[in-house]
């Protein structure tokens, strides 16, 4: 997710192709996200990650925080 929205590989669709990216990983590993994230609260993480607001570091740390294993 980070690599797709921070290094802009397409012209257009970096946030979204990012995060879905990150959601079918997530699922191939049998993982989720927690039931307390929400479409705001990914679509906020999202923009703020593609803002430059968070370092990969901090990426990997709130995946941590927010995945659960299904």
């Amino acid at each position: 997710m980070y690599n797709i929205i921070c290094n802009h590989i397409f012209q257009d669709g970096n946030k979204r192709t990012g995060l879905q990216a990150a959601l079918i990983f997530l699922l191939l590993n049998e993982y989720r996200f927690a039931e307390l994230v929400d479409d705001d609260l990914l679509t906020q993480f999202t923009l703020d990650e593609a803002s430059g607001f968070h370092s990969l570091e901090s990426v990997l740390e709130w995946f941590k925080t927010y995945i659960q294993p299904l």
